[in-house]
């Protein structure tokens, strides 16, 4: 049946290269395999930063529309009370979409939500302000109006 031959040198080097090329393949895939995670990282990192880039620009760019209109009202409207008290509401309306603009590129914790939500609820149930975000609707996107709306349609 089997023909056992004695072992002879070629065959224990031919079983130990073929050892050996099994441990380089081993090697290989465990290489190959850290090598991939290693990228998973920098991809989940890469993007991290990107959303936090975005969101440090955004932050920027409501921060000095706010102070421009703070400046507008100083320099225009010292005089007119209810303009400057018409200007400041819509600023704060401003404010609550820019949050709501962060929101959509970054998690925001829970309570700091559930926080924003309450301080836009209340505001909103102020009529002057109602009338304001009524006014300024066309130039608010329209994720921002629903759920400003769904705030307030609890009252």
């Amino acid at each position: 049946m089997f023909d056992i031959t004695p072992i002879t040198t070629t065959n224990l080097l031919t079983i130990l290269q073929i050892l050996i090329v099994l441990a380089g393949f081993l090697f290989s895939w465990k290489a190959l395999s850290s090598t991939r995670q290693s990228i998973d990282i920098a991809t989940r990192s890469l993007d991290t930063a990107s959303r936090n880039a975005q969101a440090q620009l955004y932050e920027k760019i409501a921060a000095q529309g706010r102070e421009l209109q703070f400046k507008f009202a100083t320099e225009f409207l010292a005089d007119d009370q209810n303009a400057r008290r018409d200007l400041f509401i819509g600023t704060m309306i401003g404010y609550y979409a820019a949050t709501y603009g962060q929101r959509e590129i970054l998690e925001l914790p829970e309570t700091v939500t559930k926080l924003l939500d309450e301080e836009l609820r209340q505001l909103l149930s102020q009529r002057p302000v109602r009338d304001k975000f009524e006014k300024m609707k066309h130039g608010l996107s329209r994720k921002f109006i629903e759920y400003a709306e769904s705030l307030r349609g609890v009252r």
